[in-house]
């Protein structure tokens, strides 16, 4: 009898049949097209699911969504050089929680494409996390911004063409305080009642650009939402959007986009403006778009959203997206919590418990 003949069968006294065997690497029994599927997808697949971002932390005050919309994929028929050459480099990361008055986020962008890029980029992401973990909370954008580009230049290496842009944003959910550092990244919007504005405009260059390293704090601006206000972060792959022609999704198209939607629930304003640049493009985004929006809620205490992930394009059947925030299946004393940087997947509460220390002190 060979080793799993007696899988799968009922037994005699009625008892479920005995799980088999987990189907060898390579072969997927849900699908039943992978064993068909170029290796170079698969990279790319796996690629895709260590950037894709963790879900957006529940922080009281705060609602944040966040859509990550890899470039378009290349035809079917094209070589397999090709399948791996598409994939990009940008990245989302969250930190925060329910027992937190703030939230974090970093979002960035490494040059170029293909797999020198994606590895980079997902170097850089958990290398990010590592830091995270030991700076002060509220996390201070400026200091950590000095740490990554220290950091980040010693990854990038002596390659004069490869770079990575940052944004490194803290938000309050009590005072609705935003400081924020930026280099090389597009400066994000701030959605108010009566208008749209870029009021957040101070660049250092981008990572890379110089391989000068930085020995104090770099600099960092504050703006304030107020109740009801939100600030939209996003790639270049929505400012760099263009059509066949040439005609780029300029600002003052962005500006009259969320115009329109700047009433909707935070996750479907990022899908409907997403839905805008392909419209205007005329073909699905041809570079990574990643966007993000935290809005301060007008009523804290009141029933809110959940902060959600939008999935804009799943993760292919066999390789699950990799989330390090919120699991369903946690044990009890494991609450709803924040990625531990660098470290494991959750907090637990004596993490919490020390981050909450470090942020009253």
């Amino acid at each position: 009898m060979s080793g799993d003949a007696g899988y799968g069968r009922s037994m005699p006294d009625g008892r479920p049949p005995i799980a088999g065997p987990p189907p060898p690497p390579g072969r997927s029994d849900g699908d039943p097209d992978a064993a068909a599927r170029p290796a170079e997808r698969q990279v790319v697949d796996g690629f895709r699911a260590l950037l894709a971002p963790p879900p957006p932390p529940d922080v009281p005050g705060l609602e944040i969504a966040c859509l990550y919309q890899p470039a378009a994929p290349m035809s079917a028929g094209e070589s397999g050089d090709a399948v791996v050459a598409d994939i990009g480099g940008d990245f989302v990361d969250f930190f925060g929680g329910p027992r937190l008055s703030h939230a974090a986020v970093i979002m960035g962008d490494i040059s170029g494409k293909g797999l020198q890029a994606a590895l980079q980029a997902i170097a850089a992401k958990y290398m990010l996390r590592g830091l995270v973990s030991s700076e002060r909370w509220p996390l201070p954008p400026g200091s950590l911004l000095m740490d990554a580009t220290n950091a980040l230049l010693t990854l990038l290496g002596d390659d004069p063409g490869r770079f990575v842009t940052l944004a490194i944003v803290s938000v309050g959910g009590r005072d609705g305080l935003v400081a924020v550092s930026l280099a090389g990244h597009p400066a994000p919007a701030v959605i108010r009642a009566d208008r749209i504005e870029r009021p957040l405009q101070f660049l250092m260059p981008a990572i890379g650009v110089t391989s000068d390293a930085e020995l104090q704090a770099l600099p960092s601006e504050e703006v304030r939402l107020d109740p009801g206000d939100a600030l939209l972060l996003f790639t270049d792959g929505l400012s760099d959007a263009h059509t066949s022609a040439g005609d780029y999704y300029e600002e003052t198209r962005l500006e009259a986009a969320l115009e329109e939607l700047r009433g909707m629930p935070a996750a479907q304003l990022l899908e409907r403006l997403l839905a805008d640049v392909t419209a205007f493009t005329g073909h699905p985004p041809s570079d990574d778009v990643a966007l993000v929006l935290i809005r301060r809620l007008v009523d804290p205490r009141g029933p809110a959203a959940r902060s959600r992930r939008v999935a804009a394009q799943p993760a292919p059947p066999d390789r699950p997206p990799y989330s390090p925030g919120l699991h369903r299946d946690r044990p009890s004393d494991i609450d709803q919590s924040p990625t531990v940087p660098g470290h494991s997947s959750r907090y637990g509460r004596s993490d919490y418990e020390q981050l909450q220390r470090r942020e009253d002190a």
